[in-house]
Order: C-alpha cells, then structure tokens, then sequence
C-alpha cells in the first residue's frame, strides 16, 4: 500500500536546422601553447542549434524527428506499507536522443531502504536498468550504521530534483527527501521523528537504537560509541555473548579483560582500539593494565594512529618507562604521531653505527634528543647542509617588526630541524629546495614557541628577482588568526624592499657530507612543465643548484636513504 508518492519530470526537446554549418580547416596546434583546448568536432560536422522547447506536447509531437534531441527525466519517490515491512524507494529514469538519431538510449535505477518488523533489521539495496530482462544488476545488505546514509539520501533526492527543475534551487527540492524520510520513520516502531534541525545522526541513532532493542540485544549506555566502528560483531556473535552488544564488541576487537571492560563502559570521545593493541604488542600487556583507568581512556580515544615504524625490542625497563611518557604527550597532541614515529626510525638507524639509548622522558628532553638524533641520522645518511645569503641581506630581514615579533631566516641544517620540531612541519626538508627561502617569524621574543613558518618562493620573471610569499602557516601547519596580518604584511615589505636595495644576492648551499665539503651555487633557468608543483611556469623562471646534490651524496660512496617524508 502507497503511503507517500512524489513525481519529478521534465521532458526538452533541443530544435536544430536542418543544415550545418561548415568549418574551417582547423590550424596546427603551437606545441609551446600549453593550455589550449581543442574543441571536439563530430565527424560529420555540427548541427546550428534553433530553440529549445520544455514539456511533454512538444516531446511527443516530435518523438522521432532527426532534427530535435529529446531529454526525458523522471524521479518516482513512494513510500510503500506492507504487514511484513516498511519501504522507501525512488526510481529514477532517464532516455535520452541525440540530433540525427530516431533511437533513445535509456538508464533507470531504484535504490531502496527497508526496515524488516518481523527481523528488526534496515535493509538498503538498489537495482540498475531494472527495465531490461536480463542485463541489470541488484544489490542489497543489512545496513551496519557505520555512516550517516541518511543524509546521504537526501541529497542525492535533492541532487536529482534539482537537476530536473533545471538547475534551480527551491525548497521543494529539500522537502521532498524529508518529507519521504519522515513519512518512512513515523511507520517504524518504537521511532520518533525528530525535527530536521537537530541532525541526522540524531535520527540514525534512534533507528539503529531501536533495531538493537527490538532484537533483544542489551546495550551500554555508550553503546553508539561502539556502533560506529568497523568491524560490526554478527548477530551470531551477539546472541553467543548472551545478546550483550559491548562483549560482542570486545570479542571482534580481541579485548579481553575486566578492567579493560570497565574502561570501555567510560568511553565518550571515540573507540580506536589499534592504538591500544600497539601498545600491548609494544609494552605488554601486564604493564599497560597497570596504568590507571584515565590513562587506557585515553589510549582508547586517540584518533591518531600511533605507530612505532619498525620497532625494535628495547633493552631495558628505563627505555620502555620512558618511552610510555612520550606516547602520552603524543595522546595529548603535544607532540606529532610523525614526530614520534622518525624518532623511532633514527633509534633503530643509529643503533646499527653506535651505541644510543632512549633518554627522554618530558616534551623538553625529547625534543634535544630528537634534534639530537635528527643531525647525526643526517650525518649516517644524507650529511648536513647549511644556506648562505649575505650578510646585508641577514640583518635586514632580521630586524625586529612592530617591536613583539622576531623574523629569523633559516640557515643551517638545525634550524631547520629544530623549526620542522616546534612546529611539527615538514620544513626541515626545504632546506635541499633552492627556490624557497624560508622565515620564522616568532612572537614575543626571539626564540619564542609561538611563532609563524613563512615561505617565499625565489623566481625570475622579465629579468626581475621576485620574492613572493607562498606559505604562511602556524603549528601543525594550522592557519594563523587576523592578529598575525599586520606583521606579516610588514614583513612581505620587507622582503620587496631587500630586492629594490640590492640586498638580496642568490643563495649559495655548503653541503658536508662524510669528510668532503662542497659549496654549491644557485642559478635560473626555464621552466621544464606546468606539472612542477614547487616552481609553476607562470611565476617566472625557477631557482636550482648548478650541482645535483643526490648526487654528490652517490659519489661519496653514502646511499641517499629517505625512509619517511619530510
């Protein structure tokens, strides 16, 4: 029994004379003209389009005429009641002809959503070209909640009605996948409809509440914590843990534990158990359920994935307690997953060519023995470099703006790093990058935490030297807020003045690698293709190094060794 239905159509029908128009022979393409179009020309030439007509009288009337392409556009909305079940479904179809032809191509789909009274259960599905007898394709599956398909469902009805109207947005368009929806919902027991402004999630969650329930099945209070995250336990599985939804959760996890059963009862933020096994393959299992409720929260919250990228076994119960210090730092996003990740990479490098141990136990010790390790993983690998500008050109830029903020163009391979560190960036490889200079601009006081990393990009257009900002961000590569502008703004004056000054003369890079130290010049030349995404084609002519750096690192007899991006 239909109990909502909804119809969209539009039918156009595009006249044409009944000549075309002759083109002219088309001129050979300039290979150096990078960005033309060529127009695509059918074979037999183009058809002068005359008028075009909407509704279905001049559809009809000209069904078949060679001189008119016809559209026909239908979404069908119902909503269908019987004693076993519940269904949504849209249909949409589509024919369509083309100038010259008398035959029509056709498309239709029906995509369904459906909730079982007698099984408790949401199905979705759809069926492509349910016209034809044979060559069509149906799909259908028991919804796992794991995203928000409501919202998606409407906007792919708001998608099509819009469409059908022409491209014209009206409310209708919104209301005719609310509408259906709310209809669908009322029907389902134990649902309430809740009111459009207070998000779909809401309404989700009461469905997949509801169809838990119905079932039998005994939930958490923060069962939707769980519900979300793949995999979802079978209904096999639940009914085997007596219909309790969170030790079902806990068997497909491999969650084992009293205490870990507690700690999964306080979860709010998220459920992200990869983090807390790595922490049991990594520590054990004895020493993480020593650590305090809070703390295993935590672990079970973190969205970022920690990782130990190719952990080796440590050596002793200090290491292993000091390492546990950091991973909450990285828990409280006080340092970068990426950061901690290198620095077990340059554990494990260094290891091979010297005795080290892991001494850090605070965010201050771990970032000297992060820069530590960074400049002698550069020495076993890649040598160290440091940027030469002149003199004049330092102390310009150098000088303090606006009397609070501090600019400090980076030189050496540990300013580089030690920046790349505080600001959890990849600035510590631009330092190889001959076009960019870059500019810490710090708050307050020279060596302030607080600070902004700025890139300018080196070019050469109309025999001019052009330093042009490109890159302005604050840590963790965030945006900077409008109290920033002013100085920096200053600071862009101040780069165009060091060019019109003549203070600004072409980097040079004195690379030290093993026991050979080699200095570099720098120089333009002309752009290669508009796919480098470092040095576009239309700021002018790049900045590179008269010497690959890569390699002198080969003729040094040292393996360019690049385990992670920078």
């Amino acid at each position: 029994m239909e109990i909502y239905k909804k119809v969209f159509e539009k039918f156009k029908s595009t006249e044409y004379y009944d000549f075309s128009k002759i083109e002219e022979e088309p001129k050979e393409d300039d290979p150096t003209d990078l960005f033309k179009l060529t127009e695509y020309v059918p074979k037999h030439g183009k058809f002068t389009e005359k008028k075009i007509h909407y509704g279905e009288e001049r559809f009809v009337k000209e069904l078949t005429n060679p001189l008119y392409a016809h559209l026909h556009n239908r979404l069908t909305i119902v909503v269908d009641k019987k004693e076993d079940k519940i269904t949504l479904k849209y249909f949409i179809y589509r024919r369509v002809k083309e100038i010259g032809k008398k035959y029509y191509k056709t498309h239709t789909s029906c995509s369904y959503v459906s909730y079982n009274y007698k099984k408790n259960l949401l199905y979705r599905g759809n069926i492509i070209n349910y016209h034809k007898k044979r060559k069509f394709t149906k799909r259908v599956r028991v919804e796992d909640f794991g995203y928000d398909f409501i919202n998606d469902v409407i906007s792919n009805l708001g998608r099509t009605i819009k469409e059908i109207n022409g491209g014209e947005l009206i409310l209708v368009n919104e209301a005719a996948g609310w509408e259906s929806f709310t209809t669908f919902i009322d029907n389902l027991p134990n649902v309430k409809y809740c009111e459009k402004s207070t998000g779909t999630k809401f309404l989700i969650k009461t469905i997949h509440k509801t169809s838990f329930l119905n079932r039998g099945f005994k939930l958490s209070d923060n069962w939707w914590v769980f519900s979300c995250e793949y995999p979802q336990p079978k209904t096999k599985i639940i009914r085997k843990n007596k219909n309790k939804y969170l030790d079902a959760i806990m068997e497909v996890n491999n969650l084992k534990g009293d205490k870990v059963k507690r700690v999964l009862h306080k979860l709010k933020n998220g459920f992200y158990p990869s983090n807390y096994h790595w922490a049991v393959n990594t520590f054990g299992i004895d020493y993480i359920l020593q650590k305090p409720d809070e703390l295993i929260i935590k672990l079970f919250e973190c969205k970022e994935h920690i990782d130990s990228f190719g952990f080796n076994d440590l050596r002793s119960k200090k290491e292993r307690d000091n390492i546990f210090e950091i991973v909450q730092l990285v828990i409280d996003s006080e340092i970068s997953p990426h950061t901690f990740r290198d620095h077990f990479v340059f554990y494990n490098k260094i290891r091979k060519h010297e005795d080290i141990r892991w001494n850090s136990k605070t965010y201050d010790e771990f970032r000297e023995e992060h820069l530590e390790w960074t400049e002698k993983y550069d020495f076993y690998t890649k040598g160290t470099y440091k940027r030469i500008y002149s003199d004049e050109f330092i102390r310009y830029i150098e000088e303090p703006i606006n009397g609070g903020y501090y600019p400090k163009v980076l030189t050496s391979s540990d300013e580089y790093n030690k920046e790349s560190f505080l600001q959890s960036n990849c600035v510590k490889g631009y330092i190889q990058r001959a076009s960019s200079l870059i500019v810490s601009l710090r708050k307050n006081e020279y060596d302030g935490y607080e600070r902004a990393t700025i890139e300018y990009r080196v070019t050469k257009k109309e025999d001019k030297i052009k330093l042009t900002r490109v890159q302005t961000l604050g840590r963790f590569n965030n945006r900077l807020d409008s109290t920033w502008d002013e100085s920096i703004n200053n600071l862009d004056d101040k780069i165009d003045n060091s060019i019109e000054l003549n203070l600004f003369d072409l980097p040079k890079i004195n690379c030290k690698i093993a026991n050979k130290e080699v200095i570099i010049n720098s120089e333009f030349r002309e752009p290669i293709s508009t796919s480098d995404i470092f040095e576009p084609i239309h700021m002018g002519k790049p900045l590179t190094w008269t010497e690959n750096i890569n390699n002198i690192l080969d003729t040094n007899g040292i393996i360019f060794i690049n385990d992670f991006d920078f």
